[in-house]
Parts: structure tokens; C-alpha cells; sequence
């Protein structure tokens, strides 16, 4: 059964718990062992946590050991660009550790269309990936052109 680290960034807002239960559950029909971390669950959570979970502040680091002592063999990035570990993250486990990286997200800053910087290190982040999970079909037209090979 190959590994799954998804790596939810801050704390798990309670919505998010029944999703990450459901996608636990559905990926384990399909040969996939889903392991959440992130610094916390919302503390009001009314819902029942029916996924592997382990709670630790987020560092390259600390994520590199998670991803090591516990053989994860995927990464579901959560993240957001303003972590500063986000990069070294993608470093070392698609770079050095040879892990595979999966953006989830909105593929850009829909807020600001015009935050070239910004927009252009979501292109960077997205490049260093080998597939992509958008929120809907529509925000295609925000993922740069050539990365049109890695997977929707």
C-alpha cells in the first residue's frame, strides 16, 4: 500500500475533517494509506476524525523526518506560499528524498490576477509538481500553458 502525506499548512479548520475522512477512506479503496499532518484541528470540531492524523509544527525539517520515518511514498502539498518552508519542503522531498508532490489548490491568487510575483511563484510551485487538484475545471485557465502535461 504506497503512503499518502497530506500536508495541510496552520490549523485544520473543521469543514476540512469530513473531507479529509471521506478522501481517507476513498483513497484506502484504491491501495492508499492517506496520513494527515498539520499544527492542530480547529478546537471547536464537532466531527468525528476518521483519518490518520498527527499533530507537529511544520518545518522542512519536521516534515522531511514525518516523510522518512513513516516511508510516505506521495505528498499532497496544502500549502501556501507565504510558509517559508514551502520551498525547501518541495527541495528536499521531491529533489532530494525523489517523493512525488501534488498541488491542492486554486493554482493562483484569484484575488489579485495583477500579483505578478506572487502569481509567478504559484507558476514555480505548480512547475515542481507532478499533478495538480484544482478546486473546479474552471481555474484551468490559470495554470501556465506548459504545464498542460501534469495531470488535472
Amino acid at each position: 500500500m504506497s503512503r499518502v502525506l497530506l500536508i495541510h499548512a496552520d490549523v485544520i479548520p473543521h469543514y476540512r475533517v469530513p473531507i479529509y475522512s471521506y478522501l481517507s477512506s476513498y483513497l484506502k479503496g484504491y491501495g492508499f494509506d492517506l496520513i494527515v499532518t498539520s499544527e492542530g484541528i480547529q478546537a471547536d470540531n464537532p466531527h468525528i476524525i476518521n483519518f490518520q492524523y498527527t499533530e507537529m509544527p511544520l518545518s522542512t525539517l519536521s516534515i522531511a523526518r514525518f516523510i522518512q520515518k513513516r516511508n510516505i511514498d506521495i505528498i499532497i502539498d496544502f500549502m501556501e506560499l507565504r510558509h517559508l518552508y514551502l520551498f525547501p519542503t518541495y527541495l528536499v522531498a521531491k529533489g532530494i528524498l525523489g517523493k512525488k508532490i501534488i498541488y491542492w489548490g486554486q493554482g493562483c491568487d484569484l484575488l489579485d490576477r495583477k500579483a505578478r510575483i506572487k502569481n509567478l511563484a504559484y507558476a514555480t510551485e505548480l512547475a515542481l509538481c507532478d499533478a495538480i487538484v484544482l478546486y473546479a475545471g474552471h481555474l484551468k485557465k490559470y495554470v501556465p500553458p506548459l504545464l498542460s502535461k501534469i495531470g488535472f
